[in-house]
């Protein structure tokens, strides 16, 4: 089954660009102050270009006419920093932007649109956590997401996705694989550093601890899992829902997943007194019920789409079928014994 690649897809792959860490160094430099968590490259441009008001408005609002940046009153600092720096890339960065733009042919304008957005988010996450500095920080704290969001005032998302693309040849941190799914299960943000992939089309495996975050609001849940692949990991969900700020406004909840494999857990605080030698403690997951091949799955919502279907109406199951393994082999399908 193929699927023609959307606008929104297209611009997949094009991150990890060693120019836009090189140029966020420019604007990274930090000042330590109880109050002020702004880079320094930051705030020399509001001195010294812009004006920027944080007032009741939409999350971030730029009017070029006026060169006036608004932000959201609502939003948490780190937000609001975040979103301050990636106005900051998309005025200040354009040209490099540009050229990175120019060299992925995107098959249209509306995918290389939303290519530039994602450039200047990496660019933003860069300034407000420069490279090596994160890096040997996380390193320290053994990846701690609460004492690095402290250390670098940003959110636990920030981190957290921050920490899957440390992936520099010479500076490599630990491959991790992040994900934020909202309740009905679609995958809202992803980027994986592993052999972890995750679906593109439908929801995430319901037995992945992700889902079970929004049942335990403000707590770090831990797992350990096992893909079809034999692949094992360790797994680390929370809950990340943003109020709407006021009464009646709406609330958007998500919730995170931050992972590695577990030969690397001896890195993660979140691995202490978890049992990683015993095979009964990994939960068999998948990427997705359409591609994953596990038979007995208690849990499987839809077929495979590669199988072949047994159907039988005389035993009660959550899907009144058995799964048969097939090869495609000179245009005909046999079975597999």
């Amino acid at each position: 089954c193929q699927h023609q690649r959307t606008p929104y897809r297209h611009h997949a792959g094009i991150f990890h660009q060693q120019t836009y860490e090189t140029s966020s160094i420019r604007h990274s430099r930090r000042q330590r102050t109880a109050h002020d968590q702004l880079p320094v490259g930051v705030k020399r441009m509001l001195r010294s270009s812009q004006e920027l008001r944080v007032i009741q408005t939409p999350l971030r609002h730029y009017d070029k006419t006026q060169n006036r940046l608004s932000l959201s009153a609502h939003a948490s600092p780190p937000t609001q920093i975040f979103q301050l720096c990636l106005q900051f890339a998309l005025i200040t960065e354009e040209p490099l932007l540009e050229a990175t733009l120019d060299l992925a042919r995107f098959q249209s304008p509306q995918a290389r649109d939303i290519a530039k957005i994602g450039l200047a988010n990496y660019f933003a996450g860069a300034v407000m956590m420069p490279y090596r500095i994160f890096l040997q920080a996380a390193q320290d704290e053994r990846h701690d997401l609460e004492r690095l969001a402290r250390h670098f005032g940003a959110s636990l998302e920030q981190v957290a996705h921050r920490l899957s693309t440390l992936q520099r040849p010479g500076a490599k941190g630990i491959p991790f694989f992040f994900v934020r799914v909202d309740q009905a299960g679609n995958i809202t943000k992803r980027h994986s550093a592993t052999r972890l992939q995750f679906a593109r089309f439908g929801g995430a495996c319901p037995l992945w601890n992700v889902h079970r975050a929004f049942e335990t609001p403000g707590r770090f849940l831990r797992q350990l899992a096992e893909t079809p692949d034999g692949a094992r990991y360790i797994s680390l969900a929370h809950d990340v829902s943003k109020t709407g700020g006021a009464f009646g406004a709406p609330a958007h909840r998500y919730a995170i997943a931050l992972g590695c494999e577990v030969k690397h857990a001896a890195t993660m605080v979140y691995a202490d007194g978890m049992d990683l030698d015993t095979p009964h403690a990994y939960e068999p997951i998948g990427v997705s019920c359409r591609v994953c091949d596990r038979r007995a799955c208690h849990q499987r919502a839809l077929p495979p789409l590669d199988k072949g279907l047994t159907i039988d109406q005389d035993l009660p199951k959550n899907l009144p079928i058995s799964i048969r393994c097939w090869l495609k082999f000179a245009g005909r399908f046999k079975p597999r014994f």
